[in-house]
């Protein structure tokens, strides 16, 4: 199995949509994330990999 050319952690991702969307990580960080079809509310530590899906939606609640 090849091994990816990098891997990132989600603080890493936020920083560089930051850049692109100034602004934006204050709202990235009261939403849920999916990395690759797995909903995390809490997703810091996750690895992302340059073929991850992720997606940023609203956090789920739950009652």
């Amino acid at each position: 199995m090849r091994r990816p050319k990098w891997t990132a952690k989600l603080p890493f991702v936020g920083a560089r949509v930051e850049k692109r969307w100034p602004g934006i990580e204050d709202v990235l960080a009261k939403t849920a994330v999916s990395i690759n079809g797995q909903i995390y509310q809490d997703a810091w530590l996750e690895t992302i990999e340059p073929s991850s899906e992720v997606f940023f939606m609203h956090r789920i609640e739950g009652g």
